[in-house]
């Protein structure tokens, strides 16, 4: 079907081209919009990533059969694979332009990760380096990924927990820092930061800047990792309420925005 303005032009066109004629002509033509009420996705999300997912979620409950989601940005792949068992079957995510164009298949993803991990996937990339959350250092993202596809069920149901209440139980924390002291030291059984950085000290293992955070510090980066959960976890959600992020490792000192 022509769009309402083309359909506008080639009716002009058409009358033109029968040349001139004596007799008076009156073409009338009538118009019916072809859009649906869209006013439920006015959204106040402030990230454009959710916004993406929302429509996408929309566009598949309208009956969507093929999905492609366009994005440079990893935090969009992971929430589309969060979402993806109510996303039309057929979607991909696509990224990269020109001969670095790719397509990827979320079907494909998500049966080989199974639901589990998939679950466990946003958090997992909210901890290690989402753009707001920050990193561990010395830790590359492959390293990381190994020890979270390698992890076992516990520790992925802690990192899925994230985002899920007002603050992480002690669960979820004690999971999540398994998984820490595993990026640190592969196949460990030491299951607190603290227990793994006098270990790694006494046998002079490390330098002392590329030690596991602090207790402390890796309080915080749990902390920050929940509340973009909680804000990722309403990626369906148009106009989600939010805490403020003060006490999830974020303080507003000058009222200029809020700094780890």
């Amino acid at each position: 079907m022509l769009h309402c303005s083309c359909k506008s032009a080639l009716m002009h066109i058409l009358e033109k081209a029968g040349g001139p004629n004596t007799n008076t002509q009156e073409i009338t033509a009538g118009f019916k919009a072809a859009h649906r009420d869209v006013r439920h996705l006015r959204s106040t999300q402030e990230e454009a990533d959710m916004k993406i997912i929302l429509h996408a979620l929309d566009a598949s409950a309208q009956g969507a059969t093929q999905l492609s989601i366009y994005s440079p940005d990893t935090d969009v792949l992971g929430l589309a694979l969060q979402q993806y068992p109510d996303l039309c079957s057929n979607s991909c995510f696509v990224t990269g332009t020109g001969i670095s164009r790719r397509v990827i298949n979320l079907n494909s993803i998500a049966e080989t990760l199974g639901p589990t991990k998939t679950a466990a996937l946003p958090a997992f990339h909210a901890l290690i380096r989402a753009d707001v959350t920050g990193s561990f250092s010395g830790k590359e993202k492959a390293t990381c990924w190994d020890e979270f596809d390698n992890a076992s069920t516990p520790i992925l149901q802690a990192l899925a927990n994230l985002g899920c209440g007002e603050q992480p139980d002690d669960g979820t924390r004690s999971g999540v820092e398994q998984l820490v002291c595993r990026m640190y030291q592969p196949k460990t059984d030491i299951k607190t930061v603290k227990a793994l950085r006098w270990s790694l000290f006494k046998k002079n293992q490390t330098e002392f800047e590329r030690l596991p955070p602090t207790q402390a510090a890796l309080h915080q980066a749990i902390l920050r990792a929940h509340y973009q959960l909680l804000v990722w976890n309403n990626d369906h959600v148009a106009n989600p309420v939010l805490p403020s992020p003060e006490g999830y490792g974020w303080q507003d000192e000058d009222g200029s925005g809020y700094q780890s």
